[in-house]
């Protein structure tokens, strides 16, 4: 076994800060009565700059480039849904889904990255 990383212990816990963070910057100033934002929409890019410094030290190289073909890829079958199911687009729902999405797809892939190098670790 390798010993393990003081610097992967701190991007392990780093969603649980950024989302708590996001959390008290919305509440703070007042964002989801202003704005209609929540902790998703707030916390999402800290877990996208998360996500590649994670990726570089879990894997030595960022996944950042992956993401981004995936969230475009997100966007527009996200935006075929909307106009096949719907018959025309309301961009304010559209964008507000869109970036909710993301926020799961990018919880999702931290945690994938998380779980893969735990993997690795403990084999």
């Amino acid at each position: 076994m390798q010993p393990f990383q003081l610097n992967l212990i701190i991007w392990y816990v780093y969603p649980i800060i950024a989302i708590f963070g996001s959390q008290f910057i919305v509440s703070f100033f007042h964002l989801k009565q202003k704005y209609q934002l929540k902790t998703p929409d707030v916390a999402t890019p800290f877990l996208m700059i998360g996500l590649h410094f994670f990726s570089i030290a879990a894997l030595g190289r960022s996944v950042l480039a992956y993401y981004f073909i995936s969230i475009i890829l997100l966007g527009m079958g996200l935006a075929l849904v909307h106009a096949y199911f719907f018959d025309d687009i309301h961009y304010g729902r559209l964008f507000k889904m869109y970036w909710r999405m993301v926020f799961l797809l990018t919880i999702f892939l931290y945690a994938i990255l998380l779980c893969w190098n735990l993997l690795a670790y403990f084999s």
